[in-house]
């Protein structure tokens, strides 16, 4: 096992409200919400494939440079996002300002399908491996986006 490190990371929690509901009638393959839901499939693989391997490529603005260290992890209707917050990358990136973009991007994408989201932005330790997240800021930012008025 490496070496567990927490580091400084920007975190956003998102949620996808209503889904339940909106889950349960897409498990029947003639609904019009089947059709839908085989959309958001694409359109989140789509804003999930979020890394640019080479340099110059066209029409991949929602792409953001490897030495970001954006990384996402999600689970059905949850997507977490993170980044260090002192990297900064040479297109001159910060951590929480590519946290804010693409948690902003995935958004505006969902609410394009009719699909409203809840989040919560926190500052804090975190440790990251491929599949899961663990520390205070995670947990921040799940709290402040359950936080109501």
């Amino acid at each position: 096992m490496d070496e567990i490190h927490f580091t400084r990371c920007a975190v956003a929690f998102l949620d996808i409200l209503g889904f339940k509901r909106f889950i349960e009638s897409a498990e029947s393959t003639e609904s019009p919400e089947f059709s839908q839901f085989c959309e958001l499939q694409r359109v989140i693989h789509r804003q999930l494939d979020y890394i640019q391997t080479s340099r110059g490529e066209s029409g991949q603005g929602h792409r953001f440079p490897m030495d970001v260290w954006l990384q996402i992890v999600y689970i059905s209707d949850s997507f977490v996002l993170s980044a260090p917050i002192c990297n900064e990358s040479d297109m001159g990136y910060s951590g929480m300002v590519a946290v804010a973009l693409k948690s902003i991007q995935l958004a505006h994408q969902l609410l394009k399908m009719g699909f409203l989201l809840r989040g919560g932005l926190a500052v804090g330790n975190l440790y990251r491996t491929e599949s899961n997240i663990f520390g205070a800021a995670y947990q921040a930012a799940y709290e402040t986006a359950g936080a109501g008025p």
